[in-house]
């Protein structure tokens, strides 16, 4: 093989460790690959020699690759790290040396790390150099620091759920070859119905039809498996045509998907985002149905969200079930979630770009069972670090609904308040109430000893109490209870109503002067100014900065699939337990 040829077709290594990476490599060599893609940071380098040379190849017939890692970049280390390469992978040289990532801030300089790599084509270690993870300025940077033409490629992740188009473009503009890393994306696009259908009608496998879509866009394609079979299976994609409009029908799946994005990722150039998966309404009492949906223009004010978890809350199933508000089919409900800013509307500060955010939805809108959402950005409530996105998403309806509650009564340290039914808002509120000084009782038939006690719950009732004295109700088991319990209440007392509304005072008027709220998150939604959500959204951060730091404790949800979506709300409607889908 001329060194000068870079297989199309490659066999990745990452995560491939110890002996699993030796017969990996040796039996994908065997199966006929030729092109093999290692690290420095894989920690294989070693296994992956020793599998080349007990393969018998001749050594020109491979191509390999390894990546220079970030603690190298350093003039001091970058030849004697890529000499180590070479002594672990038995080879004189490697046909393709890249820098891994670019270095993170505060790190070398490009000018000093690419000056190296050039050095070790210069002495012979590589026969051509590239990079991967770089971004559109990034590679202007390179091409102005290297030799004209030296820059042979942009190793960079690629699938059919992140196309990376603006990096390709730029790439192609600049006779930089592509090579796409994660081409199955994790296995999530392997399941796609589009591929699915594609697959079905050249009757071969989803892996084979994602290939031939990475080969038919001109890129190199570095998938890895374990299995003989699985790769038998890849190196038929050689083989596979697909049409133009099969090609355009995967280009359209794309939806800033993206599989790595450590701490030290450099910004992305991200694509715009013009179709997304998400779960669409098909009638009252069936299940949801997944497809591709456009993504709107962005309005002034809005932004675009690519969703990292999905709140699944006892409302979602509530409304798909009888559908009160007479959704149009294909409404997408969901009306809490996690996620990053992809994308800013005019007015809104570019800086929020990359910003992990937790929001809440009015049900009237396209919601968050999505993998994107277009939402206002003062409306969003920025995560503080250590708070992961599957319990941020969770959070939004059930914390915004307690503290809405908990402002509704003045502050009275001491006073006892009566807590019914101690669902997620109530548990959340109970900390608030305690937390302030309140003496908090509970009527509840389910909450133990243990749980009172973390709660911050003086005294578990399990039927209603016969003395009263109660400064506020707190009720979230309906109206009909909740009058029930109105005469516990003393004089100026108040009721919450969490869940329903006590439609008719239960006193005289004139007598003991109850003050009956209600509770709705809605009401911002349908009638609340720009002052009122930046308030509730300062007062959410500050309460998520508490769940971070433990001075609120909130309960684990149970995590589900994107793709098992309606087994979440089964299992939220049954187990009455929290629910999020990580997509």
């Amino acid at each position: 093989m001329s060194q000068s040829i870079m297989p199309k077709l490659g066999f990745g290594t990452f995560r491939l460790q110890d002996e699993v990476a030796y017969q990996s490599v040796l039996t994908a060599i065997e199966e006929g690959f030729r092109h093999i893609d290692t690290a420095q940071i894989y920690g294989n380098e070693e296994a992956v020699g020793r599998a080349i040379k007990d393969s018998g190849v001749a050594r020109g017939e491979l191509f390999i690759t390894t990546k220079v890692w970030n603690d190298k970049l350093n003039k001091t280390d970058f030849i004697n790290s890529v000499k180590e390469s070479l002594t672990k992978l038995q080879l004189d040289y490697v046909d393709l040396l890249l820098i891994h990532w670019p270095s993170p801030a505060n790190g070398e300089s490009m000018d000093e790390y690419l000056t190296e790599l050039q050095s070790a084509k210069e002495l012979g270690l590589t026969k051509k150099i590239g990079v991967s993870n770089f971004t559109i300025a990034q590679m202007e940077e390179a091409l102005r620091i290297l030799p004209k033409g030296a820059l042979f490629t942009n190793q960079v992740e690629v699938h059919p759920y992140l196309t990376n188009q603006k990096v390709r473009d730029f790439c192609t503009q600049n006779d930089i070859l592509v090579t796409g890393y994660m081409p199955f994306a994790v296995g999530k696009v392997l399941k796609d119905p589009t591929i699915k259908a594609i697959a079905n009608k050249h009757q071969v496998s989803t892996a084979e039809v994602v290939i031939a879509w990475e080969l038919a866009h001109d890129m190199v394609t570095i998938p890895s498996s374990t299995k003989r079979e699985n790769m038998a299976t890849n190196l038929k994609a050689l083989s596979l045509s697909l049409s133009q409009d099969e090609v355009n029908q995967i280009d359209a799946l794309s939806c800033g998907d993206r599989q790595a994005n450590p701490d030290f990722s450099p910004d992305w150039d991200h694509d715009e985002v013009k179709t997304t998966h998400a779960w669409q309404f098909q009638g009252a009492d069936k299940v949801l149905a997944l497809g591709l949906k456009a993504v709107p223009a962005l309005k002034a004010g809005q932004i675009l969200v690519r969703n990292l978890a999905i709140g699944i809350n006892p409302v979602d199933w509530k409304f798909i079930q009888a559908d009160p508000i007479n959704w149009p089919d294909t409404h997408t409900p969901g009306v809490d979630g996690a996620g990053v800013v992809e994308q800013v509307g005019d007015g809104v500060d570019i800086k929020l770009i990359g910003k992990t955010v937790a929001y809440h939805l009015s049900l009237s809108e396209n919601g968050s069972f999505a993998k994107h959402s277009v939402l206002y950005a003062e409306r969003v409530m920025q995560l503080p670090k250590g708070l992961a996105a599957n319990v941020a998403a969770a959070l939004p309806c059930p914390l915004l609904t307690a503290w809405q509650a908990f402002s509704k009564i003045p502050l009275r340290k001491d006073e006892k308040v009566l807590v019914t039914g101690m669902g997620a808002v109530n548990k959340l509120l109970t900390q608030m109430l305690n937390h302030s000084g309140f003496e908090v009782h509970a009527l509840s038939k389910s909450l133990t000893a243990d749980q009172a006690e973390k709660l911050g719950v003086k005294l578990v009732l399990r039927d209603a109490p016969s003395e009263g004295g109660y400064f506020a109700l707190f009720d979230a088991n309906g109206p009909e209870e909740a009058k029930k319990l109105v005469p516990l209440l003393q004089a100026n007392g108040h009721v919450i109503s969490i869940l329903g509304r006590i439609e008719t005072p239960v006193d005289e008027p004139f007598t003991r002067t109850i003050s009956y709220h209600e509770i709705a998150l809605g009401a911002l939604h349908d009638y609340g100014d720009t002052q009122q959500w930046q308030s509730l959204v300062s007062d959410g951060e500050k309460l998520l900065n508490d769940i971070s730091s433990g001075t609120l404790n909130v309960e684990e949800p149970t995590d589900f699939e994107f793709n098992n979506l309606n087994d979440a709300l089964e299992f939220s409607k049954v187990q009455k337990q929290k629910a999020v889908v990580v997509v």
